[in-house]
Parts: C-alpha cells; structure tokens; sequence
C-alpha cells in the first residue's frame, strides 16, 4: 500500500520552514518545490516509517512512505524524489535489490540503508551496490539527521 503524507493540507504546517526556497507565493507553487524535495522511506515497520517520517517532516522535509520494495520504486519512479531511505528486509523485495534497481534508473540518487540486521559484509555488499551508507537500527535520529543533510 502506497502513501503519499502532507498530500491535503497537513503538509502545509511544514512548508514555512523551506520558504525562502519558494519561486512564488501560491499554493500551488509552494507544494512543486516541496514535492521536488522529497525524500521516500521505504519500511513495513508502522513504527520505524512513522519515526522517520516525523523527524525529518520537523526539519522541514517533504516525506513520501511506502510499506512494500515495489511500492516504494514505483514511487521513486513517479514522484521527484531526492533521497531514499529503504530498509534492508521488506515483504516483497530486498532493500538490495531496492537499492540494485535504483541504481541501474537513477544512479546519482543516494540511497541509505537501514537494518536490524546489518554485519560487515552487508555493509560492504550494500556499498558496493551503490548505498551511500548503511545505518544498524536503531539508530539516533541526528545520525539520519546529518546524513539527510550532508545531501542539502
């Protein structure tokens, strides 16, 4: 199941902190550069997407969920999404093979990876695919904070 956060009015409350990046003063052109600033979380856990989706919406960041691998490309295929945050087990597909799909589409978009059940040689596996990092869970909120940012 695919959702789309801050698609009707509840994004407005966070737009004023990306203000002085508006071309305009409608609505309408608030919300193009918000969505081009998106950044997609890809995670079947309601509570690590939910937590991820409120620190970075509190930093003025438009956020995309998706609770499925596919789901989550189709979104990055369809929304200007910027940045993306795939954990490594999902129901469908891997956060690998997530990151393996990106990659060969859109190789300049930092994808990192988060898992529960990170080692050594994932990290370098991920790395090697193209992950710009790959953060164990759980993870402090400045450590996605300063990652996210380092892209700003």
């Amino acid at each position: 199941m695919l959702v789309s956060l801050r698609r009707a009015g509840a994004f407005s409350a966070d737009l004023p902190r990306r203000r002085e990046s508006w071309r305009g003063n409608s609505l309408r052109s608030s919300f193009a550069v918000a969505q081009s600033d998106a950044i997609l979380i890809i995670d079947d856990e309601p509570s690590v997407a939910d937590a991820l989706r409120l620190i970075l919406a509190d930093r003025g960041h438009f956020v995309l969920v998706a609770s499925t691998g596919r789901d989550g490309l189709e979104l990055a295929r369809r929304e200007p999404v910027r940045i993306v945050i795939t954990d490594l087990r999902l129901p469908d597909i891997s956060g690998l093979e997530v990151l393996g799909a990106l990659a060969a589409e859109r190789p300049q978009l930092p994808v990192i990876l988060i898992t529960s059940h990170g080692t050594p040689e994932l990290s370098a596996t991920a790395r090697r695919a193209g992950a710009v990092a790959v953060l164990p869970k759980p993870f402090l909120p400045v450590e996605i904070i300063s990652l996210i940012e380092g892209f700003d």
